[in-house]
């Protein structure tokens, strides 16, 4: 009886943050934020060439299990880092949590195995992903089950993991020639972690939201700041509710989590833009559904596509981007408008031979053309 109940209220909490979802996804219009804040920034203008771009990936969720899904899971997300990625070649990866499953056989229980956290270091091993690219791994509530402390020996995240909380302790920056852009990581893990089922949401007491403060001030001069959690701003709960959103919405653009999975096939797309004009997008598990996010920044425009492993090509057009995304606040819209030119990176393991654009079914007669040997491609307006 007292799992039946623990269950419902599982089930209640989980409906209720879809709920918060949807209802941020409608109440926000682009057009409802007052022109004095929009961003303006005339000091490039997008035409054909690969400057002022960058692209990042992130995955979520992994659940490496010593008892469920063995033959493709690891050996799935293997080929992730090293084809995938390959041929992506992002600036970086997110790996916002849930690195392992550390659930018991029957799902009833939960606890930290140490040959889940072994695997999961083989792959990144054997793969040498984070030599080739920036990996930023970090911890999700299932990593965090039954560990009491962050210095016990169950602890297997400061050992196995890719950063072993090193550059995702701190903000992490991308510096470009035409901008700097920062990461920073919102730890919400409970310390100590409870087992499951209590194990669910997040909680950033007084020292962390001050942390996060002074981490977001420090780089309030960035050209854009990506916020990035394993849990959904809604499944955090704070000392001071709605500061965390706050603070996003002064030093940021973006938030970006898992956690959630897809509810089950419910939430297949679970964004929402904040009534204070920034996103925050979940991310759909890589454990069954085998998901993984491209994230551009054109011109300081960005533009972001999830897709399922395994699906080539993949196409992501970031000028212009999608008018449902738009960030007026933080992101120079303006040079959308100025924009000479079409511009989407193509993604294939393959050489492409032929692009040809459409547009409401209609054949563009300016041909797309590669920009210098990159996944950038642009089509004359």
């Amino acid at each position: 009886m007292l799992l039946v109940k623990l269950f419902r209220f599982l089930v209640t909490i989980i409906l209720f943050c879809v709920l918060l979802f949807v209802v941020n996804l409608y109440k926000y219009q682009p057009a409802r934020i007052p022109h004095d804040q929009w961003k303006t920034d005339y000091t490039y203008h997008p035409t054909n060439t690969s400057d002022n771009i960058f692209w990042f990936v992130q995955v979520s969720d992994i659940h490496v299990s010593r008892y469920h899904d063995l033959k493709t899971r690891a050996p799935d997300f293997k080929r992730f880092t090293t084809e995938t990625l390959d041929a992506i070649k992002p600036e970086l990866v997110l790996v916002t949590g849930d690195l392992t499953d550390a659930k018991t056989r029957d799902f009833t229980g939960s606890e930290q195995y140490l040959d889940e956290w072994e695997t999961y270091q083989r792959v990144l091993a054997e793969s040498n992903v984070t030599q080739r690219y920036v990996w930023l791994d970090i911890k999700g509530n299932h990593d965090t089950f039954d560990v009491m402390s962050l210095d016990e020996t169950k602890n297997h995240y400061l050992k196995y993991s890719g950063d072993k909380g090193k550059r995702s302790k701190f903000t992490y920056q991308v510096n470009k020639s035409f901008g700097k852009y920062s990461f920073i990581h919102v730890n919400a893990t409970l310390v100590p972690g409870p087992r499951r089922p209590f194990n669910f949401l997040g909680y950033l007491n007084e020292a962390s939201l001050q942390r996060l403060e002074a981490a977001a001030f420090d780089v309030k001069s960035s050209n854009l700041t990506f916020w990035y959690s394993h849990y959904p701003t809604s499944t955090i709960t704070c000392t001071q509710p709605g500061r965390l959103r706050t603070m996003i919405s002064h030093y940021g653009c973006a938030y970006l989590c898992g956690h959630l999975h897809d509810l089950g096939g419910l939430g297949k797309e679970m964004y929402a833009m904040h009534p204070n004009g920034f996103l925050e997008a979940e991310l759909a598990d890589w454990k069954i559904n085998r998901k993984y996010r491209i994230v551009a920044v054109d011109h300081d425009l960005m533009s972001f596509v999830d897709v399922k492993h395994d699906e080539w090509p993949v196409v992501l057009i970031t000028m212009p981007k999608p008018a449902s995304f738009m960030m007026p606040r933080f992101e120079p819209l303006h040079r959308m408008t100025e924009s000479t030119h079409i511009r989407f990176l193509i993604f294939n393991p393959v050489a492409i031979r032929d692009i040809r654009v459409h547009i409401d079914g209609v054949e563009l007669e300016n041909k797309a053309e590669n920009v210098n040997g990159t996944s950038l491609w642009a089509c004359n307006r």
